[in-house]
Parts: structure tokens; C-alpha cells; sequence
């Protein structure tokens, strides 16, 4: 960040711009979107990862590492 503007480079840059500019109409968004919450529910079906986090984990990290970070 420089004179209070945040520059965050996306993979994606030109397709959000179009959206910004009016391109697409509400429509067409509302279609893309649908399809990209099929697209990731179908590929959660096959993810590795857990349905949830392991809280008591996470909670056991956080402590170690708040001690190291005080010590």
C-alpha cells in the first residue's frame, strides 16, 4: 500500500473490470455464479479436506504459539 491505495494483482483482472464496466448483465453474472457453485459442491465431493476444522487442535496451536511468541 502507497499514498492509501491497496494494489492487489489478480489472475482475473480484465473479467472483473468488464463486470465493473457493465458488460454483463445481471443476468449473466447470476447464470456464472450458479455455475461456479455447482462447479465447487462438485469438486467438494471429492476434496480431502475435513468437513470441519479440528477446533481442539487449532486451539492447542494457537496457545503454542502465543507462548512462543511471549516468551
Amino acid at each position: 500500500m502507497y499514498n492509501g491505495e491497496l494494489h492487489v494483482h489478480r489472475p482475473n483482472r480484465e473479467e472483473l473490470l468488464l463486470i465493473k464496466s457493465g458488460t454483463y448483465s445481471y443476468e449473466e453474472l447470476f447464470l456464472r455464479s450458479q455455475q461456479l457453485f455447482k462447479e465447487i459442491q462438485d469438486l467438494s465431493l471429492s476434496s480431502m479436506l475435513p468437513a470441519a476444522p479440528d477446533q481442539a487442535m487449532l486451539t492447542k496451536l494457537l496457545v503454542e504459539l502465543r507462548e512462543e511468541l511471549y516468551r
